[in-house]
């Protein structure tokens, strides 16, 4: 079972799940919902037009942010819960239905 711990400092983010093989260490306020809505702005593109795709509790905020939000199969359930939709796995080409089925 994974489990994902957040820790934040005043300048710095500390991600990481309980078997260490994701760990993200980040300046405090920056997150990849935080960059999204950066590259929203920067190409003045709505966010409400900008689709993120994510599989795990890191992703969840960038999730949230996106116009469409979609959880990958393998996504935990508290994950996919987040998100608008939900595309298959990392083993199933989840990327590629997702592009598919909600971008073209």
């Amino acid at each position: 079972m994974k489990v994902s711990t957040h820790i934040f400092t005043k300048e710095i983010h500390y991600s990481f799940q309980k078997n260490f093989l994701n760990l993200e260490i980040s300046p405090s306020g920056v997150s990849k919902a935080s960059s999204l809505l950066k590259l929203s702005e920067k190409y003045n593109i709505p966010v409400s037009q900008i689709a993120a795709i994510g599989d795990n509790f890191n992703d969840s905020l960038m999730l949230k942010a996106a116009g469409l939000g979609i959880a990958m199969g393998n996504a935990p359930d508290k994950v996919k819960a987040l998100a608008d939709q939900v595309t298959g796995s990392n083993q199933e080409a989840g990327v590629a239905q997702a592009i598919r089925g909600y971008l073209l």
